[in-house]
């Protein structure tokens, strides 16, 4: 098994290449993982249920453990997530939605009209 260090300062280094690509690269990368998550899920489970087996004899906690265990629809729940972010960005006449890639939304620059606005305050970009 690889050194979870290395492997963390490769996903730090890889951050910056991701960010710069464009969306239909970085929907092809999301659409490349949901299909391996489910691919591989048995292999995946079968290496979980070793580290839950450790975890236990190391006596980690049950809530911990519950945390870390996955099962099937854990795994395509997790591959749900990057399908469903292969739908943005989304246009319409009223509201635009960018990529979530990268980008960080609070309440205070929320991009959804608000229900009862009769215009939008946030243009479709052109």
């Amino acid at each position: 098994m690889a050194d979870l260090k290395e492997i963390g300062k490769q996903a730090k280094a890889a951050r910056y290449i991701l960010a710069g690509l464009d969306t239909d690269t970085k929907n092809k990368a999301l659409f490349t993982a949901a299909e391996c998550l489910e691919a591989d899920a048995a292999d995946i489970l079968a290496e979980n249920a070793k580290d839950l087996e450790a975890g236990r004899s190391r006596s980690m906690p049950e809530g911990l453990l519950d945390r870390l265990s996955l099962t099937q629809k854990r795994i395509s729940d997790m591959a749900e997530g990057f399908a469903r972010s292969l739908r943005f960005p989304i246009r319409s006449e009223r509201f635009w939605i960018p990529s979530p890639v990268q980008t960080v939304l609070s309440s205070a620059n929320a991009v959804f009209p608000s229900a009862s606005s009769e215009s939008s305050t946030n243009p479709v970009p052109t």
